[in-house]
């Protein structure tokens, strides 16, 4: 009985819902059927979790394993890794210094500024970001070092069998010389670019690049910045993008031009003697379209590229004008220049161009060579005044000699081939800081006379001017309206 009163009574109520469902108003037109909202799953019956304990002061001893745990997971790097104590992934050159001097590099990073704030542009393609853990410290490649004896005879030719034929060098130089020697920051530059480069720093600072600023701290970093491998051991190229930082810095300075690569100078000129002057303008105006619409950085590497760009978006309305009457053509090497490239550097490394930071070449660069250190040349502090001093001759005798300021190796190329000031766009100021300012440091007559000492006993050293075409020259000179020196 129990059984069918339900069931009727099921049935009744089912009847009822489809009567009632029937029987209802249509819906609006403007309301539109659609599923339900999903229900709410039910509430869980499992015992509510205990609330967190508050965390307390951590005690002595939980600070000392954290401690311990970072530096087991963080392996010493930069400055730590400097200071003895050394990362795994650096090739470490074990050879011992017993024949050296037994002097070590210079092993601080030494940044030009305080990091300037980046400056993120939205149109600028980024690539992916690498962990700490995916960028391994740099292993300097080892290479010999160079042939002491063969680049002292170069050294020598340079200067003259007789020095004091070309230029002189008087007891001032040599008192200049022994104070900039105090500091080891030129024994650094010279095995530095020597290793490095396999050329002479003297190298660097010609094609009108100049080092006006005089803090030793600027010279650091710059040799730190050689070992960077974005150079590609090419000191033209390094010259090329530090002129590049001054040409942006100052308003209205001329282009940076340097040598051209042997791949383009075969091209423009080949193996025949450009002998005609119509031809050697037509070269040149080839060559300074080169660098005025394309130059290094356009048929450089991907990398090369991308640095010129990071200057360019950096400096972009940063330019100031010329502080004196020269600062337009010269290339006035300044503290600020070297920072730009060092900040642009680390900056791609940080977008994954390279997998390390100017800091971390540097130092896999010290490490690499600090066993042999004393060995590479020069061995000693005498040789090195002895190729300072040769190497200062030779460039006094070059301008005495009315040769641009192009190093030796740039003189048949683009002295007596391609001369830019030949081809049509060259600016004037090119061939005015080349020819006239031929020569990387005035010789020691320009040197007694630069603070403008041209009164009464002026001693001048012997060369190869007599007294009156001297004082002729020096009248020449003061009539001028240019800083000449």
């Amino acid at each position: 009985m129990v059984s069918e009163s339900s069931s009727h009574h099921s049935d009744n109520s089912h009847h009822s819902d489809s009567s009632h469902h029937s029987e209802s108003p249509p819906a609006h037109p403007s309301v539109k059927r659609g599923r339900g909202r999903p229900r709410k799953p039910p509430p869980s019956r499992s015992p509510s979790p205990k609330p967190k304990a508050k965390r307390g002061r951590p005690t002595r001893e939980m600070v000392k394993q954290r401690l311990e745990a970072g530096k087991r997971r963080n392996p010493a790097r930069g400055n730590a890794a400097l200071g003895g104590q050394r990362a795994s992934p650096i090739v470490v050159d074990e050879d011992n210094d017993a024949e050296g001097d037994g002097s070590q590099p210079d092993t601080t990073p030494t940044r030009p500024q305080v990091p300037r704030k980046r400056k993120v542009d939205g149109r600028q393609v980024r690539r992916p970001r690498q962990g700490p853990g995916q960028r391994p410290l740099y292993a300097y490649p080892s290479r010999p070092a160079i042939d002491a004896a063969s680049f002292e005879a170069d050294l020598a030719a340079g200067a003259g069998r007789d020095p004091n034929t070309a230029a002189s060098w008087s007891e001032a130089d040599e008192a200049d010389q022994v104070l900039a020697l105090k500091s080891d920051v030129w024994m650094n530059l010279w095995r530095v670019s020597l290793h490095h480069f396999r050329r002479s720093p003297d190298d660097l600072f010609t094609w009108g690049l100049r080092f006006s600023d005089g803090r030793v701290g600027t010279l650091r970093s710059l040799v730190q910045l050689m070992v960077h491998p974005i150079w590609g051991r090419s000191l033209d190229l390094m010259r090329y993008f530090i002129q590049k930082a001054v040409f942006l810095r100052v308003e209205n300075h001329m282009i940076p031009m340097g040598p051209l690569s042997p791949a383009l100078l075969s091209t423009l000129v080949g193996d025949r003697d450009v002998e005609e002057e119509w031809e050697k303008g037509a070269i040149a105006s080839m060559a300074v379209r080169y660098w005025s619409h394309a130059g290094p950085e356009r048929d450089g590497t991907e990398n090369v590229n991308a640095l010129a760009k990071e200057m360019e978006r950096r400096m972009r309305g940063q330019r100031r004008p010329a502080d004196g009457l020269r600062d337009d053509r010269l290339f006035n090497l300044q503290i600020e220049d070297i920072d730009l490239l060092w900040e642009c550097l680390n900056s791609m490394a940080r977008d994954a161009f390279f997998p390390a930071s100017v800091e971390e070449y540097y130092s896999g660069f010290t490490q690499a060579v600090v066993g042999r250190w004393g060995q590479l040349p020069p061995e000693s502090d005498d040789q090195l005044r002895s190729w300072m001093r040769m190497s200062e001759l030779g460039r006094r005798g070059a301008r005495l000699r009315g040769e641009p300021d192009f190093p030796a190796a740039d003189l048949e190329a683009h002295w007596n081939k391609v001369p830019y000031w030949l081809g049509d766009g060259c600016d004037n100021r090119f061939e005015e800081t080349m020819i006239e300012q031929g020569g990387s440091t005035p010789d020691v007559r320009d040197q007694d006379v630069r603070d403008e000492t041209w009164g009464e006993g002026s001693q001048y050293p012997v060369g190869p001017m007599s007294e009156a075409e001297w004082e002729t020259r020096v009248r020449w000179l003061a009539t001028r309206e240019e800083n000449w020196f």
